[in-house]
């Protein structure tokens, strides 16, 4: 028997391994973690405050090769950031590896990092020997993706690219040539057989000149050798006409799917100056879009617009709505100087299409059904009582966003949860209940952001601005800023007055639109309204309930706390996207 492992050899049976290969690549490319370069290299694209597009890309983690196939991305979904915290998330490639069935495997994952207050804290990477079968994970750090508080930052590139061997060569054979070129010119100029001129004019047969003497335009760096001696002389154009330097790339280029539009941002790059002398100066960016395929010049395609305003879609965007449904859209920005250098590059292209809504609610994700609300069209497309994932649609365009930027464009009501968790004590021969939590509905944004959270909805709650009621009085009202929240009386009922004398401050201006269909989804008659408790606060926003006034509302009453003890009542909240 052979005391070596023949890996290319025929051994009568399957025996050739991933770590085989993976041995073999760490051997011609080192026991590394690296991209390489090849398609779009695991480029990043924010789409939004909770989405981060990866494109293709190759990589080695310590000899074994991952893919991500050309034309192809993934979208990573990440947590909300928090108000006045910072955070740090990574974007990861992890290897895995079945113990039972040693089954490998390899997906983009994104590790949430740690808020704090002030500076931006990543959680850790798992770091695992793979290549010699000592470990069974191990992530290859692509991006850190940091939070400034609610807003989703640049993702800053951590991983290094290795060129191919064709990019080594091409760099090394113009470094060895521009060094030999050098070279000539030294040992000619000191032989006085080549002198260069210069000037702004292409050189005419009275231009001095000798043999092997060169004339360079510096307005356009078009190239000219003299090659007669006489009265006159001829020169021949050998090179150049670039025109000069060409810019950097765009900035922060994000797409945007729109359902009747799309819309591109970025930021124009800056001129090129060097020792205080401008080298390249920004004239314009032209957008071209095509189908099919990459426009890889500005005549290849269709001309979206030329824009001589610097920066003038970084922050609105360019909205393209020359665009139809079901078709993929490439974009390519082409900056120019005044030149007339352009720039091409791989990092000033994006892809999309229109997001398209199904008029079913259930067959949308969350994602569409939020750019729909965002786009205030969620009215054209759904009804009221149509559902998502248990939510109900009971209004649009109803309730004020809190940070004062308009309405919220769909209010959904969820069905109930287990009875609110309450003791009881007497007061001056009154009863009064005492919540586990400090307030309400405080209780629900504890209790719904982690029970929801399978849903995906979570991610796209909006904080809207609601009105609670401090005592059974004239006056004393609360508007605080929630994520989620219990119905007022007038949301459901529509009316103030519940039950005899009582006056109920906790009103919200008139009963959504959609509350018919939502007693029927509760309830399943009309008539019958399951218990739930209402909006109301005694004290400040934070004081216990041992001293608010809290009102249920059952069967189409409205009761004080000592009689909706009895009554079973359970929380029924309602959110907004």
């Amino acid at each position: 028997m052979a005391n070596l492992h023949l890996v290319t050899g025929y051994a009568g049976e399957e025996h050739i391994t991933s770590n085989d290969q993976g041995s073999f690549n760490a051997a011609l490319m080192g026991n590394g973690e690296f991209v390489l370069e090849r398609g779009k290299q695991f480029a990043a694209q924010v789409l939004s405050n909770n989405k981060v597009r990866i494109f293709d890309g190759d990589l080695l983690m310590q000899g074994r090769h991952i893919r991500l196939k050309e034309d192809t991305y993934v979208d990573l979904f990440f947590e909300n950031g928090t108000q006045n915290y910072m955070r740090s998330d990574l974007i990861v490639v992890r290897y895995e590896k079945d113990p039972a069935t040693d089954i490998e495997s390899a997906n983009l994952v994104v590790i949430k990092g740690i808020p704090t207050e002030n500076v931006y804290v990543s959680s850790d990477k798992i770091t695992g020997d793979i290549i010699n079968e000592h470990a069974l994970q191990n992530d290859t750090i692509l991006y850190k993706v940091n939070f400034d508080g609610l807003t989703i930052q640049e993702p800053v590139k951590v991983f290094s690219t290795v060129p191919t061997l064709e990019t080594v060569k091409t760099d090394t054979i113009g470094e060895i040539k521009q060094e030999a070129e050098k070279a000539i010119r030294d040992v000619a100029n000191a032989a006085g057989e080549i002198v260069p001129l210069f000037g702004t004019e292409s050189p005419t047969p009275e231009t001095k000149g000798k043999v092997k003497q060169f004339f360079v335009n510096v307005e356009n760096g078009e190239l000219f050798i003299c090659t007669e001696a006489g009265d006159t002389y001829t020169w021949i154009k050998i090179g150049g006409g670039l025109g000069g330097v060409p810019l950097s790339d765009c900035k922060s280029l994000a797409l945007k799917e729109g359902s009747d539009k799309i819309t591109l941002t970025w930021e124009d790059p800056d001129n090129v100056i060097f020792n205080g002398e401008t080298l390249a100066e920004w004239a314009g960016t032209k957008v071209v879009r095509k189908e099919g395929g990459n426009p890889v010049s500005v005549d290849d395609g269709t001309l979206v617009v030329d824009s001589t305003v610097k920066d003038q879609y970084a922050v609105d965007g360019l909205q393209d709505s020359g665009v139809v449904a079901d078709t993929q859209y490439n974009y390519a920005l082409f900056p120019y100087t005044v030149e007339n250098v352009y720039t091409m590059s791989d990092i000033n292209r994006v892809s999309g299409s229109l997001m398209r809504y199904d008029p079913v609610l259930a067959n949308n994700t969350w994602a569409q059904i939020d750019e729909a609300s965002r786009a205030g069209i969620a009215k054209d497309v759904w009804n009221f009582g149509d559902v998502k994932d248990g939510h109900m649609i009971i209004g649009f365009n109803h309730d004020d966003l809190a940070d004062g930027s308009g309405k919220a464009g769909i209010t959904f009501a969820a069905n109930a949860v287990p009875k609110l968790s309450c003791a009881w004590y007497s007061s001056g021969g009154k009863d009064r209940i005492v919540y586990e939590y400090s307030t309400l509905c405080k209780y629900l944004a504890d209790k719904y952001s982690e029970d929801i959270k399978s849903d995906g909805v979570v991610n796209y709650i909006k904080e809207v601005n609601k009105k609670c009621a401090i005592e059974r009085s004239s006056t004393g009202i609360y508007e605080l800023a929630l994520f989620y929240f219990p119905f007022s009386t007038v949301e459901l009922l529509g009316k103030r007055n519940g039950s005899g004398e009582l006056t109920f401050l906790d009103l919200e201006g008139e009963q959504y639109e959609g509350i018919d269909r939502y007693k029927e989804y509760i309830s399943g008659e009309t008539s019958v309204y399951t218990r739930c408790w209402t909006r109301s606060f005694g004290g400040s926003q934070y004081k216990d309930y041992t001293y608010s006034r809290v009102f249920c509302i059952a069967s189409g009453s409205v009761y004080e706390s000592e009689d909706a003890r009895s009554s079973n009542a359970e929380v029924r909240y309602c959110f907004c996207i």
